[in-house]
């Protein structure tokens, strides 16, 4: 059974409350926050981010990185062929142009692009690519490090047993960094070297969307 979310004409593999969280993220974000998302598809987990922070009054740019291969999402992610679109990416595009939002699509693997960065630079990761123990495991590795020292990296998908599971306790074991679940989504984990107190609170709320925030949420088998 597959979920799915719809908010305001965007759907996404995601769930009510994981839709919350990165919407209490991009709140708590700072302005001029700098994020990145390796796993973009249609969009709508780097949308709740850019609508927390714009009902917060600020402002962002969200990096975001996909292969934009409805063929690979398929095998790799499980989503079903009727939620992928023909063409994913000028999907993606259209998106940001029709509703001019603050993000920067970079297309090709989730490797090619760490090097990009500075080290300690990024305020907010979301981590939902390649679901294998390898590549979970290369995107922790190699972006972890470049999240600001009072930064926050969530993790999607990381079912009990599952390979991000593994990768991810593998990882948090290595390099003791704290994990913290976040409750009622579809395994969500927040990696972070410290939390602030704001974050901290947020994390904990029951699954709560401003009125203006709508949502439907599918079940399908």
């Amino acid at each position: 059974m597959a979920t799915t979310c719809l908010v305001d004409g965007i759907r996404g593999h995601l769930n009510k409350e994981d839709c919350v969280q990165l919407f209490n993220m991009g709140k708590n974000l700072p302005d001029h926050a700098t994020v990145i998302e390796i796993g973009s598809l249609r969009g709508l987990s780097s949308y709740m981010i850019y609508k927390g922070t714009k009902q917060a009054g600020k402002s962002c740019r969200i990096f975001c990185i996909d292969l934009w291969d409805p063929e690979n999402l398929t095998v790799e992610s499980g989503i079903p062929d009727k939620y992928i679109l023909d063409d994913a990416y000028n999907s993606f595009l259209s998106l940001i142009i029709d509703r001019q939002l603050p993000l920067i699509p970079l297309r090709g693997h989730s490797d090619m692009f760490a090097s990009c960065f500075e080290k300690e630079s990024i305020d907010f990761i979301f981590i939902d690519g390649d679901h294998s123990y390898a590549q979970t495991k290369h995107d922790l590795e190699n972006y972890f490090p470049l999240l600001k020292k009072e930064g926050v990296c969530y993790i999607h998908d990381c079912m009990y047993k599952s390979n991000v599971n593994i990768a991810l306790y593998d990882f948090s074991k290595t390099y003791k960094i704290k994990i913290k679940s976040l409750k009622n989504t579809h395994g969500m984990f927040a990696i972070m070297n410290y939390i602030p107190a704001e974050v901290q609170k947020d994390m904990d709320k029951e699954a709560i969307l401003s009125p203006n925030c709508l949502v439907q949420v599918d079940y399908d088998t």
